[in-house]
């Protein structure tokens, strides 16, 4: 008979598993392939910060065509538009995987 204060024990059914003897499940292929030990692989994170730094810098890209040129040739300030565009397709994948 159980005792006031305890809850009854049922005994565990046959077809149940026990969670502290069973084995950890082996990982996919996709986690083995993209996460180690440590997080994300470090040949993933370059990859996907070049795909982000391509796509920043073909958006940029666009979007500086969309204005007019005032003068043909070298410009200095359109030459300090299109560094700054480059600079901050490398830096916003930088930041977004920092």
């Amino acid at each position: 008979m159980d005792e006031p204060g305890n809850p009854p024990t049922s005994p565990p059914s046959p077809g149940s598993n026990d969670v502290a003897t069973s084995e950890p499940q082996p990982p996919s292929p996709v986690q083995r392939i993209f996460v180690g030990t440590q997080g994300l692989r470090a040949g993933w994170r370059f990859l996907i910060y070049v795909a982000l730094g391509a796509v920043c810098f073909f958006a940029f890209g666009f979007l500086l065509q969309s204005f007019p040129a005032r003068r043909p040739g070298f410009n200095a300030w359109t030459t300090l538009v299109q560094e700054i565009a480059s600079f901050l397709a490398a830096l916003i994948p930088a930041v977004i995987l920092g």
